[in-house]
């Protein structure tokens, strides 16, 4: 699934050539990252999707229920919000499967209030062997 840099119906900022060329930019240095990232989906046997928060450095991956902001940044993703449990590294693995989430980026790079421009892009979908548990 190729990204389509589509803004969503909440921005207040339009999509430009720049800002389509910042998220590209950031995009193509963040799909290089192994692993899973911030921002990607784990699909959980109860066929939920639920996107990555954070990740501990004892493997552990911190994920969500679709609340909060991913701020993209020079090929890294960062969360606010609300945070759930966590699941164990080793009991997730890769499929082949993409899903769309919405990111968010400073109007031509420059943050300042309202200067938010959302946008679909393609996540990696890993599987997750048991519920959240940690």
């Amino acid at each position: 699934m190729k990204p389509t840099y589509k803004t969503t119906e909440w921005d207040t900022r339009p999509s430009d050539k720049k800002n389509i060329s910042i998220v590209k930019k950031y995009y193509n240095s963040y799909a290089k990252r192994r692993g899973p990232r911030v921002g990607d989906f784990i699909l959980f046997p109860n066929k939920e999707h639920k996107r990555i928060t954070h990740i501990w450095e004892d493997g552990t991956l911190q994920t969500n229920d679709g609340t909060g902001s991913f701020a993209m940044d020079n090929g890294y993703i960062s969360y606010s919000g609300s945070l759930n449990h966590g699941v164990d590294i080793k009991n997730i693995k890769k499929t082949n499967k993409t899903k769309r989430g919405v990111v968010w980026i400073p109007h031509h790079g420059f943050l300042c209030a309202g200067c938010a421009v959302h946008y679909n892009i393609p996540f990696r979908v890993f599987k997750s062997k048991v519920g959240e548990e940690i």
